[in-house]
């Protein structure tokens, strides 16, 4: 395997701010909304830019508008940015998108043993779409959502990923699924089941791609409009509460972290210089 040349974290983060700032310019131009989410509007708020132990960026779309980005990306992204999502590689099981840079590499740990799943430096886009009130609509649509996330995962990895004896005999109960479905069709069923819920006429948004959901859903009056932070040399849209948004998922979110827990999330092969291709 090619070695990796160690770039400094500072130049990471300058190659993602310049796929935000092609990702930000389309949305600008085809009045798509997009919100800061996470670490990354935390950084705006925290640090004006990004965490300076962060390397990654992430965006959340209303799902109307994720779908209509991934369409108009296709023609107006720069010639070295691609969409990577779960209906192009096997092993991508996740219901959000990358854009990616070709022309380097981001090699996550996770994904080292499945090539379908190498891609450049990249920016997550998630979608939002609504969430019931709490109650029983709640609980069936955490359910609903649990249940094909699980299925999607039985269908695109192999049963060398499961650890438990009855995680291995769930697989081979399913096994059959692998054969009569194609890999992507409990994502899309997944998508098909959030589409249900309109994130404009709902009162509450969330995490609808997390396992952690019920732990990561907001009154949407914080997401009906976004402001503007700095981040790094420009701006950047967060949710218009991003107090309330950001206290709920980090409490107390102006104070830092100790050092030991200021660490970047994804351990990974990473060349600023060499495409990820080179690496299959």
């Amino acid at each position: 395997m090619l070695p990796s040349t160690n770039p400094r974290l500072e130049d990471i983060q300058k190659k993602i701010l310049e796929i935000f700032k092609a990702i930000s310019k389309i949305c600008e131009n085809n009045d798509l909304r997009y919100y800061a989410i996470g670490g990354t509007c935390l950084g705006a708020v925290r640090h004006k830019g990004f965490i300076p132990w962060d390397d990654d960026l992430d965006i959340a779309m209303p799902l109307q508008d994720f779908l209509k980005f991934k369409k108009i990306a296709e023609t107006q992204l720069p010639s070295h940015l691609k969409i990577m999502d779960c209906n192009q590689a096997i092993h991508f099981n996740s219901i959000f998108m990358k854009v990616h840079d070709e022309t380097t590499a981001f090699i996550e740990d996770f994904f080292m043993q499945y090539r379908d799943c190498y891609f450049g430096i990249y920016v997550d886009i998630m979608p939002l779409t609504g969430i019931p009130e709490e109650g029983p609509n709640l609980q069936r649509f955490l359910h609903v959502k649990k249940m094909y996330g699980r299925l999607n995962n039985l269908r695109r990895f192999p049963l060398s990923e499961r650890k438990t004896i009855k995680s291995k005999l769930i697989w081979l109960l399913f096994s059959p699924l692998r054969i009569v479905f194609p890999f992507n069709y409990f994502t899309q069923k997944w998508y098909d089941f959030i589409a249900s819920f309109d994130f404009d006429t709902s009162n509450y948004t969330g995490y609808v791609w997390s396992e952690n959901l019920p732990k990561l859903i907001f009154d949407k009056k914080a997401f009906e409009d976004y402001v503007y932070l700095d981040f790094e040399d420009t701006k950047i849209r967060c949710p218009q509460g991003w107090d309330e948004y950001l206290t709920i998922q980090f409490g107390d979110y102006m104070q830092l972290p100790t050092q030991e827990e200021q660490v970047c999330k994804h351990p990974a092969i990473i060349d600023l210089h060499q495409s990820y291709r080179e690496y299959k």
